[in-house]
């Protein structure tokens, strides 16, 4: 079983990141997380998520710090505006306006074929290169290789790079496909659940575990939003695993939702800003 000391050595964190290295940086966002990889050799970024339209600068910031001017291919795994509602203002450069000489090009966008109706227009009229992949899509651009599994409401997305591998699912509840989708990327460095809905339900199931097989999971319920995320079964049933919950709802021994305190595992760590991953160990 990997440690918390091990992966405190593996992992880089920080907030802000360093430097523009090549690797992957975790956004903290109101509804779980945005992921940017960021390319080596000047070539285009992978993005999936963006976050609601409050969070847009955040990330915008984020691409800023590394030096993105183009996105390869965005991947938009829910249809609810906080995964996609960020969208439009991103796009739109420091100037916040857009088809301005700002602007941030974007080649290709994935999503699951819709998006909810508050913030449908925006983001439709935006993503022009938009596509509904089919299961077993794949993109690749430099050392970065990439395959989606379409479960209908959701993507799931396996990331390869030549020291590292994701997979990437919404809900975590370990469907048929969705297990599938784990064993077929192989032994994840992280396992990251959750991030496409401030209201969704972050879960781990056995049977993904199993099949991911990751060294550490993220579980991002994010901060916006009532309830208590991860769960106290979800949480108990990662003990004596590494597992980093960005902004948990509920955590809070004086909120709501005080078992859930009385659950974390001493491999589980409470994480707010930003994480970031080095493409090589």
């Amino acid at each position: 079983m990997w440690s918390s000391s091990f992966i405190l050595q593996w992992l880089v964190l920080s907030t802000p990141c360093p430097d523009v290295r090549a690797g992957m940086r975790w956004i903290e966002t109101s509804a779980g997380a945005v992921l940017v990889v960021v390319p080596g050799h000047g070539g285009d970024a992978l993005v999936v998520g963006a976050g609601a339209s409050r969070d847009a600068e955040t990330v915008h910031a984020a691409l800023v710090e590394h030096g993105v001017t183009r996105v390869g291919l965005w991947i938009m795994r829910s249809p609810a505006c906080n995964e996609l509602g960020g969208f439009p203002r991103i796009v739109a450069g420091a100037d916040g306006e857009l088809s301005t000489p700002d602007d941030l090009a974007v080649d290709l966008v994935w999503d699951t074929g819709s998006a909810d109706s508050s913030c449908r227009a925006a983001y439709l009229y935006l993503a022009k290169s938009r596509e509904e992949p089919l299961s077993g899509s794949t993109w690749s651009a430099y050392d970065t290789n990439v395959v989606v599994w379409n479960m209908e409401r959701s993507l799931s997305v396996c990331i390869r790079s030549p020291a590292r591998r994701v997979f990437a699912t919404v809900h975590g509840a370990g469907t048929d496909l969705e297990v599938v989708a784990a064993m077929s990327c192989g032994p994840a460095d992280v396992l990251w659940v959750g991030g496409g809905s401030q209201h969704a339900t972050v879960s781990v199931s056995r049977s993904l575990l199993e099949a991911s097989d990751p060294r550490a999971i993220f579980l991002a319920a994010g901060s916006g939003g009532n309830g208590c995320e991860p769960s106290v079964r979800t949480l108990a049933g990662l003990r004596d695993r590494v597992a980093w919950l960005f902004s948990p709802r509920g955590v809070d021994p004086r909120g709501g939702c005080p078992s859930i305190a009385h659950v974390l595992d001493p491999d589980h760590t409470v994480w707010g800003g930003s994480v970031w991953l080095p493409r090589s160990p």
